[in-house]
This record gives structure tokens, sequence and C-alpha cells, in this order.
């Protein structure tokens, strides 16, 4: 799923702004609330108010003095404030569908006798637990697969 949160591989402050690099390109709109961890004293709650040219970068105002570009080892991370998976696909139903297919095969496996379980028919077929139960929800999931990152 879509993660909404990047790393942030360096900072620095010109002017009162605060300019976060990222690994990869941010996708954090103007106005939203970003949680910045890791990055020492900058660790806060900011609200992005621009987005450079560079997609890799976004700004947001601090009362922090002045600093030139500062790597950050281990990187740091923003993360869009709320952005947990349940809050965000909670009620997305393509979501909904692949969760209860994966629950009712979970379910099966543990209740069903012999190693079987029962298909639309009624008719005995095998667990699908594994790689063929991906193969059934990616369908369901793919528009939300964020594909920036190492996707099965």
């Amino acid at each position: 799923m879509t993660q909404y949160q990047s790393a942030i591989a360096a900072t620095r402050i010109s002017n009162g702004v605060a300019y976060f690099t990222t690994i990869r390109p941010c996708y954090f709109a103007v106005g939203q609330s970003v949680v910045v961890v890791g990055c020492g004293e900058l660790d806060d709650t900011y609200q992005v108010t621009a987005h450079s040219y560079n997609p890799y970068e976004f700004t947001a105002i601090t009362a922090e003095t002045n600093r030139v570009l500062n790597a950050i080892i281990p990187t740091g991370s923003a993360t869009l404030e709320g952005a947990s998976a349940a809050e965000l696909y909670a009620n997305v139903p393509p979501v909904k569908s692949a969760i209860l297919v994966v629950s009712v095969e979970i379910f099966q496996s543990v209740t069903a006798s012999g190693n079987m379980t029962t298909n639309e028919n009624f008719n005995p077929s095998p667990f699908v637990l594994g790689r063929s139960l991906q193969s059934r929800v990616i369908g369901l999931l793919s528009p939300f697969i964020d594909v920036e990152t190492m996707a099965q």
C-alpha cells in the first residue's frame, strides 16, 4: 500500500524555512501535517508550506536558526500525520473486499478438516494460502500498491 512516508536524507534551514530533502519523490501536499522523526532537533510536526522545483524536497516554517545542508545518517522519516493503513484505507471498498477474501481463507484453513476447504460450489479444494491467495486479491489492491517500493 502507498506509504505516505519518505526517508529524509538531508535538512537545511534558511530564513526560517526548513528544507527537507528526501530519498525518493515525496507526495506531501501544501497544508498537510507531516511528522518528522530521526532528524535531531528538527523532530516535530510540520505543516508543508511548499514544494520547490525539486520533487525530492518539501519545506516547512520553523523558528530554528539558519543551518547549512546537514546529512541525516541514518535517514530520518517524514510521515503524513494519521497515515496508518487502517486510517487511510478503512472505508475503501476494494480494500475491504480483499480483506474479506483473505479472512475467509484464513478462517477456512483453521476450521476445515482434512486440509481441504470448500469453494463457492461447496466442492472440496486445497487451501490457497500463499502466492495464489495474493494473486486472487492483487487485482483489487493494484490501484493502491506503492510502485516505488518492492511490491511482489
